[in-house]
Formats: C-alpha cells, structure tokens, sequence
C-alpha cells in the first residue's frame, strides 16, 4: 500500500484508478463494505482509498469533535487490505471551500474512473454535493447501509457504545476491537514508588471509554503484553484536573519515553476510585493485576 500525504492540488496520478472516499473513522464493517467493493474491480484499475485530515468535522468543530481512531490507528487498518493507494487529503479551508465541479475536476484530474461511496456521502462547500453528483463523470457505486442483527451501523453509534463502556457492541461494529496507539510521555512516576510503574499516554483527541480500570492487549515493538489501563484523575494520589490514560504493563521494564504503544481495550474491571489509604490502593491494584493474569490466560 502506498500512502500519500499533502494538499489536494499537490497529489498527481496518471493510471486508472478506482477511488472509495469517505472519513474511514474506525474502519469498521460499513468502510469495510466500501473496501470490499472497490477490491472486486479488475487488475486494470489501481484501487485506492481518499481519506481526510483531520477528520472533516474535526476541522469545522475543533477539539469538540472527537474520533474513534488516530490517523495512525486508521492507516494500520487499512493496511490490512490489499490496497494499492491510499490518499490522506489535507482538509483545510481551500479545500472545504471546493465547489462540487471543483471536486469532480480534482477527482477527474488524478484519473479516477471508478468511485465508491456510502449512501450518505457528502462533499463539496457545505457538503453539497451528493452521490448522484458524481454519476455522470465516473461509474459510480454506492454501498447500501450496513447493519449487524437489525442495528445500523455507524460512526456515531461506535462512538455512544465506546463512551458508554459498551466494549463488546463497539468490537461487533468495528470487526475488531477498540484500540488506541499513542506516544507515551513523562509523568510523575508516583506509579513507580508504589510499585506499579505506568505509562501515561498522549491520546490527543481521540473518544475514550468511562472511566475506570481496564484489562488491555498492549503492542510494542512487535511484542504483544498484557496490561491494566486506568482512565480517570487519579484521585486516590497525585491528583489530576486533566483526564488521564495511564498503563500498567505487565511482565515489562523498559524505558519508553516518547515511543508509541497500541492498547487494545479488551475487558473493564471496575471503576475508578478513591481509596482511604496508599496501602488500601496497592491491595486493590494487586488484586487487578492478578485479575488480569488470570484473564490473559483466556485471550
């Protein structure tokens, strides 16, 4: 798969190509229908998917707007399909100013033939163009809805099962589970004097789940532990106004300042609290980490 970064008026191609477009936030079974769609065309066509960065309602709304994925977590996915091209397309106020003839123009200009495209795709200024816009300069394909047992799926209803701690319905509409990578990045290291050091993480402004302890798959290097992930303000020491994704990894003691890590969220344990003494929380993080020994051994 070859990844290409920039401004639209900066990308060139110049072999047929079959394009699906959309935010492929989370890549999950509709995007995946797309993909799937666009891999039926014949050898004659380079298959490729366009998507955006940032997030198109990231740019409209700012850090109000949060995303299933990072950049990074969504290229990985599509990384797992047979793709020959993928565009991330800067998505700044010259291009979500293109009128649909400019889109169309744009499209035509790096040879696309084919498109594809979910029923409520949108672009253009102001998001008005539609698919059929598109039908008479391109053989158009548009992928009915997606559902999973009678349940549409979408974007926006991951992201309620996520932020409701509904960990197993989000994996469903995913095909995988719910998973962050993120740089790891200096704290106080309180975890460390208390014998559970952790790796506090930077998550930008991706969603995250509730608050509270969780049983995690963490992948680092190519190396797969297992670990408990904390969510929360650490209310029981050093205290936080900011929210917080810390991680214990077990079985590991390396030094991974300023690297990436990917927690995949597997299982909640319990939620967070604050605890009437140092030793109650070491008693109670003991207890989750042998939870978690115990649940690894089922994963």
């Amino acid at each position: 798969m070859k990844l290409i970064i920039g401004k639209y008026n900066e990308i060139k191609n110049d072999k047929p190509l079959a394009l699906a477009i959309g935010n492929f936030d989370g890549v999950h079974l509709g995007h995946q229908a797309l993909i799937n769609q666009l891999l039926t065309f014949d050898s004659s066509f380079q298959k490729g998917v366009m998507s955006f960065s940032p997030h198109t309602m990231q740019f409209f709304t700012k850090d109000q707007f949060q995303t299933i994925h990072t950049v990074d977590d969504k290229l990985n996915e599509l990384n797992k399909y047979p793709l020959d091209l993928v565009y991330l397309v800067t998505f700044d106020l010259e291009f979500s100013n293109l009128e649909v003839k400019d889109m169309i123009d744009f499209l035509k200009r790096i040879n696309v033939k084919k498109v594809v495209v979910g029923s409520d795709f949108r672009f253009g200024k102001k998001g008005l163009g539609k698919p059929r816009d598109l039908a008479n300069d391109f053989e158009l394909y548009v992928v009915n809805d997606v559902y999973y047992e009678d349940v549409l799926v979408s974007s926006t209803l991951i992201k309620d099962y996520i932020s409701n701690g509904n960990l197993e319905a989000a994996k469903k509409l995913l095909n995988h589970e719910y998973l962050i990578s993120a740089k790891v990045i200096s704290g106080n290291q309180i975890g460390k004097t208390i014998g559970f050091p952790t790796a506090n993480l930077d998550y930008d402004n991706v969603l995250l789940p509730p608050n509270g302890v969780y049983f995690v798959r963490v992948h680092y290097q190519n190396e797969l532990f297992y670990g408990m992930a904390n969510i929360g303000y650490n209310p029981t020491i050093n205290y936080s106004k900011e929210k917080k994704l810390e991680v214990h990894i077990i079985d590991f003691d390396k030094s991974i300042y300023d690297e990436i890590i990917k927690i995949e969220f597997i299982k909640w344990l319990r939620p967070e609290r604050k605890f009437n003494s140092k030793a109650d929380l070491i008693n109670q993080l003991e207890n989750d980490k042998n939870d978690i020994i115990k649940l690894s051994k089922t994963y």
